[in-house]
């Protein structure tokens, strides 16, 4: 059974742990491209966003199997993220600890979304700049897919993983 708590702390290690000097449009591309590149050569389906705070897109990409309904899943991410400034795997599980759905907080669920998939990229200043986020597996799965590219990128190594929690 999940431990949310350690859950929790898990997901705040990996906040604090992933955290660039700088993250340019050329470094969210360079991710992008690397974010891409791996679901290409694993023949998965994934829709791949990162967006500035301002909600523009600064890398986008879907691969063969996505659809549509995919890039409205990473804005409700991206929105989640925003909303609160933390993962939205971060939030869904702190949601659940309170017995609470988006409407419990007043957002709107087409707007929002409790699900894993969105990551916030924060400078070591602790500047949020953007958000990375990922549409097509198990939102969990979606979540670690960026925290594990992210850590690949940084060059940062022993992250913690959200997978043990869900097997």
């Amino acid at each position: 059974m999940m431990d949310p708590k350690k859950l929790i702390k898990v997901i705040d290690q990996q906040e604090e742990m992933l955290k660039p000097d700088t993250f340019t449009n050329k470094e969210a591309f360079e991710l992008g491209t690397r974010m891409a590149q791996k679901v290409y050569d694993a023949g998965q389906p994934l829709a791949i966003g990162i967006f500035n705070v301002a909600g523009v897109a600064i890398y986008q990409h879907l691969t063969p199997g996505t659809t549509v309904n995919n890039t409205y899943w990473m804005r409700r991410k991206f929105n989640t993220v925003m909303n609160r400034e933390k993962s939205s795997l971060w939030f869904t599980v702190s949601s659940e600890m309170r017995g609470k759905d988006l409407v419990g907080y007043k957002l709107e669920p087409n707007d929002y979304a409790l699900d894993g998939g969105g990551f916030p990229i924060r400078l070591k200043t602790g500047e949020l700049v953007a958000v990375a986020v990922v549409s097509a597996f198990p939102h969990y799965e979606d979540h670690q897919f960026i925290v594990d590219a992210l850590a690949e990128y940084l060059g940062v190594d022993n992250v913690p993983s959200v997978l043990e929690f869900y097997k």
